[in-house]
């Protein structure tokens, strides 16, 4: 989950709610968040690079190499 904060319809009451839930069913989950930056999450120097990169490994983490 990537959050962007300058967003004035996004509320971090929402995320904390998520968080919880997925707290209490057990589940796992990555959470970043990006002070002052919108949904685009493109303000910021190295913001890109860093989104980009966290996907990136997230990929090579969780999906197996090679054709299925």
């Amino acid at each position: 989950m990537f959050t962007g904060r300058a967003i004035d319809n996004v509320h971090f009451q929402g995320d904390q709610r998520s968080i919880n839930r997925l707290v209490e069913l057990g589940k796992a989950f990555d959470f970043m968040e990006y002070p002052n930056r919108t949904h685009g999450i493109t303000e910021g120097r190295g913001t890109q690079l860093h989104v980009h990169t966290l996907i990136s490994r997230y990929l090579e983490e969780h999906l197996p190499a090679g054709a299925r």
